[in-house]
């Protein structure tokens, strides 16, 4: 550790297998050297070694001993996650052809509950769709390799995930991905999803392999947009909402011409009724808008508390 805080680009150099401190500390077990690497720098863990995998790639593949160690990489440097082999293939790729399908569960849970981009500059949703829809180097997807080596239960995992998967991608087989799920379907998905490991015993770890439903999709983003919009633009918005509402509920209640043309006499004694009613009658639509998009604005604090 002396000789890193000396000589930082000494962390990253390779040994003659092409592995680097953080590499062998992982492959040992060496956890607390890991995590103390990883305060002192945490881009180590995105050094790439033989084959072009990363630390965090090694993490990914050693098993369940390494769950803990698995979500401290993802909190410490989420940007490791787009790191590929020379086979491009990502983390989620090599969860499934390791077999590693704990691993693999925390990776989507954590793709799932993800509310920033790690590059600002980029759109959450755009993050999402390009991992999950990563191909490698046969131009396979997770979805792909899943449907592929008959592992049902990370299919059943990815089809419920409401990641914005692409269906339709097609490998180098020419093989689209809603093929293969049209070929899985014939086959058994009753999958007991609810199984539960020994070592289980970390909450962080049991929230990301929790399953994530409907509503705490819809929180994630919420959460995701509240984060992002800037409070110019949540106040446009909700301006833009108002007015919309407005014009909507206004029309409602005055009809196109043409609906009283028979009754023209008492059309206008409604409409001297109206002028009396009209301040009021605008009032109470403002109010109305005004209150319907300020709960939209607090839909991701009102998800945040029952959730």
């Amino acid at each position: 550790m002396e000789m890193m805080n000396l000589k930082p680009s000494f962390a990253r150099k390779l040994n003659p297998d092409g592995l680097s401190s953080m590499h062998l500390a992982v492959a040992n077990g060496k956890t607390e050297l890991v995590l103390r690497l990883l305060q002192t720098d945490k881009d180590l863990v995105r050094v790439k070694g033989t084959e072009g995998k990363t630390p965090f790639h090694c993490v990914v593949t050693m098993g369940n001993s390494q769950s803990r160690l698995l979500v401290e990489v993802l909190e410490a440097c989420p940007e490791c996650i787009e790191d590929v082999t020379v086979r491009n293939e990502t983390a989620l790729h090599l969860a499934l052809i390791k077999e590693q399908m704990k691993a693999f569960n925390i990776l989507i849970g954590w793709l799932q509950r993800l509310q920033m981009c790690p590059d600002t500059s980029r759109s959450i949703l755009a993050f999402e769709k390009k991992i999950v829809n990563w191909k490698d180097k046969d131009n396979n997807t997770v979805l792909h390799i899943a449907a592929k080596r008959g592992q049902d239960e990370a299919l059943k995992l990815l089809l419920d995930s409401q990641l914005w998967l692409d269906v339709k991608a097609k490998n180098s087989e020419g093989l689209s991905a809603l093929k293969i799920i049209e070929n899985a379907e014939r086959r058994s998905m009753d999958i007991n999803m609810s199984g539960k490991d020994d070592d289980d015993d970390d909450p962080k770890i049991k929230q990301l392999k929790k399953k994530v439903n409907f509503f705490g999709r819809i929180k994630v983003l919420a959460d995701r947009l509240k984060n992002t919009m800037s409070v110019d633009v949540i106040s446009t918005m909700l301006v833009v909402m108002t007015l919309a509402l407005t014009a909507t509920y206004q029309s409602s209640l005055s009809p196109p011409g043409g609906v009283w043309q028979a009754e023209i006499q008492c059309r206008m004694e409604m409409q001297m009724n109206n002028v009396i009613h009209k301040d009021a009658n605008d009032s109470i639509i403002r109010r109305f808008a005004r209150r319907l998009a300020f709960g939209v604005f607090l839909l991701p604090y009102i998800l945040d508390t029952i959730f």
